[in-house]
């Protein structure tokens, strides 16, 4: 027989008590997640599931039935609570928002624990706090409403003890939360179960429910002030003895940094390696990510995982060579571990002191062929590794070796001249083979290499899709490799050929380019030997190395200035001496009435130009007064966000450019159409924005932040290069608007109203 149910209206005060008790209980999340948002999916969750309950146990349905409602439930309101940036206008469950809310059931959990608190709110952590929330609310509320006694109704309190728990071992390590949470449930319950027992006739019965209320305010009032001030010791949670992913993309681009090896480095010992075949290279970082601004490295090939002495990777192919070398770290700082290879073994120096401590920090990707140490490597440091190592491309005959299939990172929108360029290089080529010689000679040929040192070429660094765009757009191409490289990989990706760029250090040569050292030789490595190669990944060989970079003997020749010609003095001629009046005839003075006549002519057209002339005037007066009145505005408007963008290039604070260019960022978008929320940090507000508009910001945000809020000293060179990664980003916010929509965005004064700043130098 199915339990009886409460009258409606006490049925409705149960579900709202039992919601608020789970929603107290949910603070506990508040450490881990940060900002209020979550607070809404919390909130909300908890009043689906209570009314979903209620709604339940009025029509008595069963237990499974009412399982199947909060399911239902679930979906139907997550999109909006716990998914809203996949959600139709944020609101509605489109396909995305519920494959999210499908997938997450599982996968949620794993990403809150895995992710840095504060986590956020983007893609799918809202989740458990909007599923555990729903579910606790949902089964306290159907106890509470369904219970035939008061004493069968307190079982409802397991509920919000549960959400505790779980918000507890899901949230951040501060034991604050949680005892407040913890505090108010208690004391709220005790409330609530004395209600339901003076309204079943029995039960507790608090006779003085004012001084109640009392000690529930003094109580909480107690755990604020006092409670930071005591010592409880640490609090256990999961994500302390859960070990999160490796990000790759927390860290700078190994490429972004490569003119300091040649400016500040060039004859500084990195470090020495031992073993490697001759004409080895140093591979330090695979990078197949590309934003419009940097390479970066990626887990979408391979994660980086933590692995023991043996490494299991692709099977070496016949090309490949195995050897086995041995690294001690001098000048060389970094995450990325100098490779010679694709590691197959790697043990850290077992006499360094700092052995077991880089053994448990260190992380490899074997789709990358990329290692690093979490915490980076520092004087002293050694290894020894075992790895295979693939020939150059012109070491081998790919001719008739097909390309491997594999999915990289989309690079967003490539610049248009870069497109033209790939394709007059490829004009002739008809395999994929073909294509990558030809765009690889085209480069070396075309191009002069310069790192823009004292004595060089100008050359600016960087490898944003402007600075890639400037070179291949010049009468003559002059860079070095972080251009080249960058440049060949984008050509290869809009051929629809995978290619990823490689930073790394080449050995010496000779004259003839053959290696100076021999097999296993020691090798010291230095600045000067710096460089970066694009790979391509060929079946049943691996990925194979393609370098466009141009021989550095070439020189850019000037050409000759034409010879200047002497101009021949000018000799003033003197007028000829005047005639004698008896010569003068009567022909020449009927010429001389003719010249008369002439300039009274000439008298007679220059009025009547001044009078074509004032009416030109004049309709220039009108015409020029409507395009005032229309043109105003808009000028106005323009001027007003060029002063603003000129403030914040050149603030007399370095740090406030960096805070500016982000700036500067959120007001595109936000003339754009983007809704930017007050009080978020600049990795949420990233996160929104690569969500709307498709592209990558994510990278330029935690850049600003290391500057704003770092300790290091910053120059005016730092802050030019990010503001010309701050164009590329702006670029790419606007590409693919129709022309209509960008001079919309040019001429809104949504930006200009805004007030907010997000992630400032507070």
């Amino acid at each position: 027989m199915r339990a009886a149910t409460r009258p409606l209206a006490a049925a409705t005060v149960d579900a709202v008590v039992i919601a608020v008790l789970v929603v107290l209980a949910a603070a506990a999340f508040g450490g881990a997640y940060g900002g209020t948002r979550w607070w809404v999916a919390a909130a909300g969750g908890a009043l689906v599931g209570a009314g979903v309950a209620v709604l339940a146990a009025r029509r008595r349905w069963p237990w499974w039935g009412t399982g199947l409602a909060v399911a239902a439930g679930y979906l139907l309101f997550g999109a909006a609570l716990a998914v809203p940036a996949s959600a139709i206008g944020g609101v509605l469950p489109g396909i995305e928002s519920l494959r999210l809310l499908t997938v997450g059931v599982v996968s949620s959990w794993r990403q809150l624990l895995t992710v840095a608190v504060p986590v956020g709110t983007s893609g799918a952590l809202m989740i458990p706090v909007y599923l555990t929330a729903l579910v606790t609310a949902a089964v306290g509320t159907s106890i509470a409403v369904r219970a035939r006694t008061a004493r069968r109704a307190w079982w409802a309190l397991v509920a919000p003890l549960t959400m505790l728990v779980v918000a507890a071992l899901f949230g951040a390590s501060s034991p604050w939360l949680p005892l407040l949470a913890g505090l108010g449930v208690a004391l709220g319950g005790l409330a609530w179960a004395s209600w339901r027992g003076r309204s079943a006739g029995g039960g507790l019965d608090l006779r003085r429910p004012v001084s109640a209320l009392v000690v529930l305010a003094a109580a909480v009032v107690a755990g604020f002030v006092l409670g930071p001030q005591a010592d409880v010791g640490p609090r256990f949670a999961l994500r302390e003895v859960v070990q999160p992913p490796f990000d790759p993309q927390q860290y700078p681009s190994p490429l972004a940094g490569f003119r300091k090896y040649f400016k500040d480095q060039r004859d500084a010992d990195l470090f020495t390696i031992t073993g490697l075949p001759a004409g080895a290279r140093v591979r330090v970082a695979a990078m197949d990510d590309y934003d419009g601004v940097a390479y970066a490295t990626s887990s979408a090939l391979d994660p980086f995982r933590k692995v023991g002495d043996e490494i299991s990777g692709q099977p070496p192919s016949s090309a490949a060579r195995a050897a086995t070398v041995q690294v001690s770290i001098e000048d060389y700082r970094g995450v990325f571990l100098p490779l010679g290879g694709s590691l197959t073994s790697l043990q850290f120096d077992p006499d360094g002191a700092r052995s077991a401590t880089l053994q448990d920090a260190f992380r490899y990707s074997p789709g990358n062929a990329t290692g690093v140490v979490v915490g980076g490597l520092a004087a002293a440091d050694g290894y020894r590794a075992q790895v295979l190592t693939t020939p150059m491309a012109d070491q081998l005959d790919l001719s008739s070796t097909p390309i491997e299939p594999v999915t990289l990172p989309s690079p967003g929108k490539i610049s248009d001249d870069i497109v033209a360029m790939a394709g007059r290089l490829t004009e002739n080529a008809t395999t994929p083979q073909e294509k990558i010689a030809a765009i690889r000679k085209g480069l070396a040929d075309q191009g002069f290499l310069s790192h823009g040192t004292q004595g060089e070429e100008p050359s600016a660094s960087g490898h944003g899709l402007d600075r890639l765009s400037a070179l291949v757009g010049d009468q003559v191409m002059v860079g070095d490799q972080e251009q080249f490289a960058p440049t060949m990989a984008l050509m290869l990706r809009a051929q629809g050929i995978p290619a990823r760029v490689v930073m790394g250090f080449a050995p010496p040569t000779d004259d003839q380019g053959s290696p100076v050292l021999a097999d296993g030789q020691t090798w010291t490595v230095r600045g000067g030997d710096a460089t970066a190669w694009v790979e391509v990944p060929f079946q049943g060989v691996g990925w194979v190395a393609f370098d466009p970079t141009p021989d550095d003997q070439r020189i850019e020749q000037q050409p000759d200035p034409e010879p200047e010609v002497a101009p021949r003095a000018q000799v003033l001629q003197p007028p000829p001496p005047p005639q004698p009046p008896q010569e003068i005839t009567t022909d020449e003075v009927n010429r001389s009435q003719n010249d008369q006549n002439d300039q009274d002519n000439q008298n007679d057209d220059a009025s009547d130009s001044g009078a074509v002339v004032r009416t030109i005037l004049l309709v220039t007066a009108w015409v020029g007064s409507a395009l005032l009145v229309i043109g105003g505005p808009i000028a106005l408007i323009l001027w007003l966000k060029a002063r603003r963008r000129r403030r914040r290039q050149e603030a007399a604070v370095v740090a406030d450019r960096f805070a500016g260019g982000w700036d500067q960022i959120v007001d595109v978008a936000t003339d754009l159409g983007y809704g930017a929320a007050s009080g978020r940090t600049r990795t949420e507000t990233a996160a929104d924005l690569d969500a709307t508009f498709g592209g990558s910001t994510v990278l330029l945000a935690r850049r600003a932040d290391a500057r704003v809020f770092g300790p290091e000293e910053l120059d005016d060179g730092q802050a030019r290069q990010f503001w010309a990664d701050v164009d590329a980003a702006v670029l790419g916010l606007s590409s693919g608007r129709s022309r209509w929509r960008r001079l919309r965005a040019a001429l809104s004064l949504r930006s200009l109203r805004r007030s907010g700043r997000t992630g400032g130098r507070r």
